[in-house]
């Protein structure tokens, strides 16, 4: 087993929301995708 690492807290390791895509078809199976990430924006 490897060792723990411990990562610094940062805007890259921030949880995101998450664009998805649900569908369902004439059969009624259901189907859900990830389309993006979406992120954090600032102005410069």
């Amino acid at each position: 087993m490897k060792e723990k690492v411990e990562f610094k807290g940062s805007v890259i390791l921030n949880p995101v929301p998450v664009v998805l895509i649900t569908s369902k078809n004439k059969e009624g199976k259901e189907n859900v995708f990830t389309v993006a990430w979406t992120g954090t924006s600032h102005r410069i």
